[in-house]
C-alpha cells in the first residue's frame, strides 16, 4: 500500500473525541480547528488498497488482523484503520464527499476507537443536571437520536450521537457537534430541516448541529438504558442486573464483529468489568405505536435520578 506520500496533502484541521484530525477532505460535522496538544490521527485517500494480507475474514465486509481493520462497502468505498491512528479509504468512482464521510466518521471511526482500547456502544449520550451521563442504545431506529434531540429541546447537552466511546473508568467522551435526525423524527419534534444538510444524497436523514447544547468536556457515565417497544401503551422498565449487563453491552456495541475480527472481544470487556459492575442498567420499552416522547423522557430523568432502584421488578408508568 502506498502511504509515505499521503501527510503533506491533510490540510484540513478538526477534533472530535479528545483527538485533533488532520484529513484530505472537510469534515464540516466536526469541531473545526485543532484541539490544543491532542494527538493527531489521519484520514487520507491512497490510490489502491490492495489486499490484507493474513486478514481474519468475519463476513463478506469485514476482516481484520490485530492491527488492522479492513471495510469494503460495495459501490462506496473501502476503508483501511490501522493502529487506532490512521484511516485511509479508496472511493469507488463517483461516490460523493457526503457519502464518504457518513462511513469514515460512522463505520471508520467507530474501529479506530475500538482499537485505541474503548469500550464503543452504539448510542446517544445526554449530560444531566448532575453532571454525570445517561446514555441510551439501542437497535437502528429505536429512536435513540429522536430521544436525544428531545433531550436537548428540554435543555439538555448532547455528549454524543450514535458512536459513544467510554473509558475503562466509565468517562464517556465528546464526539461530533451533531444529531443524526430521519425527516419523520424531526417533524414530530417540529424540528425544521430548511438548511440542514443530508448525510448522504437522497436520504431522508439530516445532520442537526448541536450549537450551545454540545457537551465538551467528558462525563462520568452514571446510568445506561437500552430502549425497546412492545404493543402495550406502558412504559415498561426493566432493572438489568448481573452477567445480563455484559450481554446488554455486547449487543449494543458499535460493530461486535471488530472485535471479533481484531481477536480482542474478551480483553475489551474484562477492561470495563469494575465500570460495568458499578453501572445502573435498563431496559425501557415505549408503546410501539404513537409518540410518547414525553412520557419515555420523564421516565429516563426519574430512572437517572433514582438511586435504590435496583431491587425495583418490572415496573410500569
Amino acid at each position: 500500500m502506498e502511504r509515505g506520500h499521503v501527510l503533506q496533502h491533510l490540510n484540513y484541521h478538526s477534533h472530535m473525541y479528545g483527538l485533533s484530525v488532520r484529513s484530505d477532505i472537510a469534515l464540516p460535522e466536526l469541531n473545526q480547528g485543532r484541539l490544543g496538544s491532542a494527538e493527531y490521527i489521519t484520514i487520507s485517500a491512497v490510490p489502491n488498497l490492495g489486499a490484507l494480507e493474513n486478514g481474519r475474514i468475519i463476513n463478506p465486509y469485514c476482516q481484520a488482523t490485530d492491527v488492522e481493520i479492513r471495510l469494503n462497502i460495495p459501490d462506496k468505498l473501502t476503508l483501511s484503520i490501522v493502529g487506532g491512528a490512521h484511516i485511509y479509504y479508496q472511493a469507488a468512482p463517483g461516490v460523493d464527499e457526503a457519502t464518504l464521510r457518513l462511513y469514515i466518521l460512522g463505520s471508520g471511526f467507530g474501529a479506530l476507537l475500538q482499537q485505541r482500547g474503548y469500550l464503543v456502544l452504539h448510542g446517544n449520550a445526554v449530560k444531566m443536571t448532575d453532571g454525570g451521563g445517561l446514555i441510551c442504545v439501542g437497535p437502528s431506529g429505536i429512536g435513540k437520536s429522536t430521544t436525544a434531540a428531545a433531550m436537548m429541546q428540554r435543555g439538555y447537552k448532547i455528549i454524543a450521537d450514535d458512536v459513544c466511546p467510554i473509558t475503562t473508568a466509565g468517562i464517556v467522551i465528546p464526539g461530533m457537534p451533531r444529531i443524526k435526525l430521519w425527516e419523520d423524527a424531526a417533524a414530530h419534534l417540529s424540528v425544521s430541516t430548511d438548511g440542514l444538510r443530508h448525510i448522504m444524497p437522497g436520504m431522508a436523514k439530516y445532520n442537526l448541529p448541536l450549537g450551545e447544547a454540545y457537551a465538551t468536556g467528558g462525563l462520568k457515565v452514571k446510568t445506561l438504558v437500552e430502549l425497546d417497544t412492545h404493543e402495550g401503551a406502558d412504559i415498561i422498565v426493566e432493572p438489568v442486573m448481573g452477567v445480563e449487563k455484559f450481554m446488554l453491552l455486547k449487543r449494543n456495541s458499535y460493530r461486535y464483529e471488530y472485535l471479533l475480527a481484531m481477536n480482542s472481544a474478551a480483553d475489551h470487556f474484562k477492561k470495563a468489568e469494575h465500570f460495568i459492575a458499578g453501572l445502573s442498567m435498563y431496559k425501557v420499552k415505549r408503546p410501539k405505536d404513537g409518540f410518547a416522547i414525553d412520557r419515555l423522557l420523564d421516565r429516563l430523568i426519574n430512572l437517572y435520578d433514582e438511586s435504590d432502584i435496583a431491587g425495583l421488578g418490572a415496573a410500569k408508568l
